[in-house]
Formats: structure tokens, C-alpha cells, sequence
């Protein structure tokens, strides 16, 4: 069930952004969801490059990355999950 708020056509671009197949969203979609509602860390920010790329900047490491850091968390969270459920 999708989280209140949150129109199909926006689930299921998190399901794609995080890999999910519209095919496991019963047992996956739990995490698109989160992901939804999961402001970016306070340690981040978001800048544009001169061309109006957005890009992410980590303030405590100056660490810098082209993906919204909670998507990559929860990508690697769904990765986890599926490997986990297949063993």
C-alpha cells in the first residue's frame, strides 16, 4: 500500500530509481515507500553545477555524489533484502 500523499506515477519512479521490478513491489515496495518519506540527511546538500546538474555535497566529509544519498541507502537496503530472501 502506497504512503498517503504519495501518486502511483511517484512510487513507481522510486521503485525504478532504487531498482525494484514493478514485479516485486508486494515484497519490496515497503522500501520505495520509505524511501519516499525520507528526508535527505542533515549533512547534505543539494547544489546545481553551472549546466543546472544537481549534484549532492556532504558538509562533514566533503564527500560529493551525483545520487540523492537516501537513495542510495535504501537501493543498497533492497539489494540486501532480495539477497536475503533468496537464500
Amino acid at each position: 500500500d502506497k504512503g498517503a500523499g504519495l501518486s502511483d506515477n511517484m512510487f513507481y519512479e522510486f521503485m525504478d530509481w532504487l531498482g525494484i521490478p514493478e514485479e516485486e513491489e508486494e515484497e519490496f515496495g515497503w522500501i520505495a515507500e520509505e524511501a519516499s518519506m525520507t528526508p535527505i540527511p542533515e549533512e547534505w546538500v543539494t547544489r546545481n553545477t553551472d549546466d543546472g546538474r544537481t549534484y549532492y555535497h556532504n558538509t562533514a566529509t566533503k564527500a560529493i555524489r551525483w545520487e540523492h544519498p537516501v537513495y542510495v541507502a535504501y537501493r543498497e537496503l533492497y539489494e540486501e533484502e532480495r539477497d536475503r530472501l533468496a537464500d
